[in-house]
Parts: structure tokens; sequence; C-alpha cells
């Protein structure tokens, strides 16, 4: 899995990237540990860097900016990589109310991108995970998994 990983460019590992594989993650761990193996000492071997970011955990950057998911710390760090500064270089969680007229709603934009006067506005479709939920949200086809479908519904909205 780690080598796998790094063949695509990347360089986390979350609890998540094993919902996937035929064994779960403290499955793995129990396992290794019977045989006096440290799954974090294997991670770092292979130079990847291990987050417990998944759905509803949070990570904190030293200068407070929060993020929600992988895929969210995985964008963010890639800024940071890029020399980018949080809250001057980008935002997250940028209100519609901002840059809409007369909307009233609450939602936000994953992320805006502050290059002098111009603003480059990301969204991170982070729980359409395969090509079967990507095809749903471009069709206007409805998933059948019914907490996708309203995150399809309010990104289709977005």
């Amino acid at each position: 899995m780690c080598e796998d990983l790094i063949s695509n460019d990347i360089h986390v590992i979350a609890k998540s990237d094993f919902n996937e594989k035929p064994i779960k993650f403290e499955s793995l761990k129990h396992c290794l540990e019977k045989y006096g193996e440290d799954i974090y000492s294997i991670i770092s071997k292979y130079n990847l860097e291990f987050i417990s970011v998944t759905s509803g955990i949070s990570h904190r950057f030293p200068d407070g900016e929060i993020v929600d998911s992988k895929i969210e710390y995985m964008f963010s760090k890639t800024l940071r990589d890029y020399g980018c500064v949080y809250g001057k270089d980008y935002v997250k969680n940028y209100k519609y109310s901002n840059i809409i007229d007369n909307y009233n709603g609450k939602k936000t934009c994953d992320y805006a991108l502050i290059n002098g006067d111009s603003i480059l506005f990301i969204e991170l479709a982070g729980m359409l995970t395969n090509k079967t939920d990507i095809e749903c949200f471009y069709s206007d086809t409805v998933i059948d998994v019914k907490i996708k479908e309203r995150y399809r519904l309010s990104l289709k909205e977005k």
C-alpha cells in the first residue's frame, strides 16, 4: 500500500486509506504487533506522513487553519509547500454571501486563492470518491447512498 501511494505521488496515509483494502487498519496494526512490528514505523520507513484526518476528524495546522478531511489536508499542505500563507494567499470556507449579491444562505466555498485583486474559488468534491459517484454528479443521477446523495445535491447547488 505504501509503495502504491508513493508511485501516485501521494506522501500521506490515513486510516481511511485501508477502507478499500481486504484488512482494516486496526486489524493490520494488531496483527503486526503480534510479530513485534509497528505499523507507524513501517509507514515512516516509506517517508509517508501518517495523518488521523478522515471524515469527522479535524487537523489543526500551527497557524490555526483547521481541515476536516484528508483531501482538505492534502490540498492545504500542497498550497503550503508552494509557499502560500493561510489567511493571506488563501482562505478556507469563504462565504458565498461575500461574492453573490442577495445570497442569504450559509454555504461556503472550500477555498479562495487570493492573487492581488483576483480570487480563484475552489470546491473539493471530497466525498465523491469513486468513478460511479462522479458520473452521478455530472449526469445528475441519484446516488443510492443517502449521505453521498445529500452531498451531491449540496455540491450541485454550489
